[in-house]
């Protein structure tokens, strides 16, 4: 068995995964760029009690709390561990034909995501240009990715990060947390060639493929220029507008990128929202390269 950990900057939790799955690990260690912990009970068996005990001496450490998720591929059972108490949720998998280990712990994952109370945290991807920063939200499978990696590597974009976008509650700009860009089979399909090189994933249910960012950062953190909500690809009817300072507060609140509500300001957050809600706009594009032009459109 091995262990893997998660640090997850910007986040009160880390993640640790104990598992002697190879694949498992591999997934887990492709796309969060994780570091192997030392572990010399390779051989042991787990129970619960020993669980608890490795918990512990996991957070100790890494010298963060963290939550941590252990996967008997011989049992056919999952067990996670919430920071603190250390009561395990127990799931059964024997039973199951197309059982999917993976799409459980990336639950986890996005369910214990509590961001410091240094930051406010939205679902999104985020780019620039001459060091400003351009927010890009959606929801899951509206193209976001794709378009993140379109502008990156075909219209002269930096890439900043995807799905997870740090806003510091002081300077309100970006702070960047690189991850690697994710694509679902279609948005490879469509970008072709531009990305370049990618890791292929298949984690039992579906293939991604991730591209891995190799240049460095330009900025500590970036202003934030203008946030863009998309509201669909591939329509007839495309358009692009300024969002109603309401309507856009309300969804930059929905957006929140939070599993529980752990804010230790929420007026100050309020104010932040308000702030940024300023700077929304919405668009609808019928392909990539309109989708490119708008945003050019911001930069005048």
């Amino acid at each position: 068995m091995k262990i893997l950990f998660y640090p997850r900057e910007k986040c009160k939790y880390g993640m640790a995964v104990l598992t002697e799955d190879v694949t498992f690990l591999e997934i887990f260690r492709t796309r969060y760029g994780c570091s192997e912990i030392p572990y010399e009970g390779e051989q042991e068996t787990l129970t619960q009690t020993r669980l608890t005990e490795l918990c512990k001496e996991i957070e100790e450490r890494v010298g963060k709390k963290t939550v941590v998720f252990y996967y008997d591929s011989q049992e056919r059972k999952a067990y996670s561990y919430e920071p603190m108490t250390y009561a395990a949720q127990v799931t059964d998998f024997s039973s199951e034909q197309n059982f999917k280990p993976i799409q459980l712990m990336e639950n986890l994952l996005y369910t214990s995501l509590i961001p410091d109370d240094s930051v406010i945290a939205l679902h999104g991807a985020a780019v620039a240009k001459e060091g400003k920063a351009y927010l890009l939200l959606a929801s899951t499978t509206c193209g976001k990715s794709t378009l993140t990696a379109f502008l990156w590597k075909k219209a002269g974009y930096e890439y900043i990060t995807d799905d997870e976008i740090f806003i510091s509650r002081k300077s309100m700009c970006v702070e960047p947390v690189r991850k690697n860009l994710s694509l679902r089979q279609g948005g490879y399909d469509l970008l072709g060639g531009v990305v370049g090189k990618t890791h292929h994933v298949f984690d039992g249910k579906a293939n991604t493929y991730l591209i891995v960012p190799e240049d460095e950062l330009k900025y500590p953190e970036y202003q934030i220029e203008k946030i863009v909500f998309l509201a669909g690809y591939g329509s007839d009817e495309p358009y692009f507008i300024k969002t109603e300072p309401r309507e856009a507060f309300l969804k930059l609140l929905k957006g929140q990128l939070s599993g529980k509500n752990s804010d230790g300001n929420v007026i100050e957050k309020y104010k932040i929202l308000t702030e940024l809600s300023q700077k929304t706009y919405e668009m609808r594009y019928s392909d990539l390269w309109t989708a490119e032009r708008y945003l050019g459109h911001l930069q005048k």
